[in-house]
C-alpha cells in the first residue's frame, strides 16, 4: 500500500502545473479538508456501480485518492516542527488543532458580520495573506483585536464573544510553543505555496466529482445531498471541558 509520501511523489508533477495565480481558498482548516477529500473518494467508491453507469470516470477518483494522500503528508509536514522535547511537539500539534477550528469559526464571522463595512473588510483581507505557521499566530491575535474593534456587530448577530478571547489565548500559548522551535520549514515560502496549489487541485477535483454525483443521484435527493464538503463542526476547548467538568451544584 502507497504512503502519503509516495503519493505526493506520484501527484508532484500534476500539483507543480497550478499557478501561482490560481491557487484558491478552501475555506476551511486543512486537517478538516483532508478528511472531508478521504470521506468523499469512501463514498463515491461506494456506489460505484451507479456512479460509474452514470458516466463519472473513476480513474479520476483513484487520482483524487492520491492527491489527498498528498495533501496529508503537506500538512504533516507543515505541522511536524522541530521541537527540543516530545512535550512541547505534542502540545503544538494539540493546541494546533484546536486553534484551526476556533480561527475558521471566527473568520467566516467577521467576513459575515462585516460585509457592509469596506474598511473593515479590508483590514480582514489583509489579516488573512499569509500561510506560515508564523503568519497563523499572528492571524488569531489580529482577528482577536478585529473582532473586538467591532464587538457591537458580532454581539448583534448573538456570536459567543468568548471565542475572541480563545482565538488571543491560543495565540499567546503558540508563540511561546513556537519560540523552541529549532526548525521550521513552512517559513519559506515556496513551501507553503505548494501546499495550497495541492489543496487547490484537490478542490478542483472533488468540487467537479462531486456536482457529477448529484446530478446523477438527482431522482434520489436525500442521497445526492450526501456528495458534499462538509464544514467544521467546532469543538468545545479542552480547558473549558475540564474547567466545566469541576463545577458543583
Amino acid at each position: 500500500m502507497n504512503t502519503s509520501l509516495d503519493d505526493l511523489n506520484a501527484m508532484r508533477p500534476k500539483i507543480e502545473k497550478v499557478k501561482d495565480g490560481e491557487v484558491l481558498n478552501i475555506n476551511s482548516p486543512y486537517k478538516h479538508y483532508t478528511q472531508e477529500l478521504t470521506l468523499s473518494v469512501n463514498r463515491f467508491r461506494d456506489c460505484k456501480a451507479i456512479l460509474e453507469a452514470g458516466g463519472m470516470d473513476f480513474t479520476l477518483v483513484d487520482e483524487l485518492a492520491m492527491l489527498t494522500g498528498a495533501c496529508r503528508e503537506l500538512y504533516s509536514q507543515m505541522t511536524m516542527v522541530t521541537f527540543p522535547n516530545s512535550g512541547s511537539q505534542k502540545k503544538w500539534i494539540t493546541t494546533l488543532e484546536e486553534a484551526e477550528l476556533v480561527m475558521h469559526d471566527i473568520k467566516e464571522t467577521l467576513y459575515y458580520a462585516l460585509r457592509n463595512y469596506p474598511e473593515a473588510l479590508a483590514k480582514l483581507s489583509i489579516i488573512s495573506e499569509g500561510n506560515s505557521n508564523a503568519d497563523f499566530i499572528q492571524d488569531l491575535n489580529d482577528y482577536a483585536v478585529l473582532a473586538r474593534a467591532n464587538i457591537e456587530l458580532l454581539q448583534e448577530i448573538n456570536y459567543d464573544l468568548t471565542n475572541i478571547e480563545k482565538c488571543a489565548e491560543f495565540s499567546k500559548i503558540l508563540s511561546d510553543l513556537y519560540a523552541q522551535v529549532t526548525l521550521d520549514r513552512t517559513s519559506s515560502p515556496e513551501f507553503t505555496l505548494f501546499r495550497d496549489k495541492a489543496f487547490t487541485l484537490a478542490k478542483r477535483m472533488v468540487d467537479e466529482l462531486n456536482l457529477q454525483a448529484r446530478y446523477i443521484y438527482r431522482a434520489d435527493r436525500k442521497k445526492a445531498a450526501t456528495f458534499m464538503i462538509n464544514a467544521p463542526q467546532r469543538k468545545p476547548s479542552k480547558r473549558k471541558t475540564e474547567k466545566e467538568e469541576t463545577v458543583t451544584v
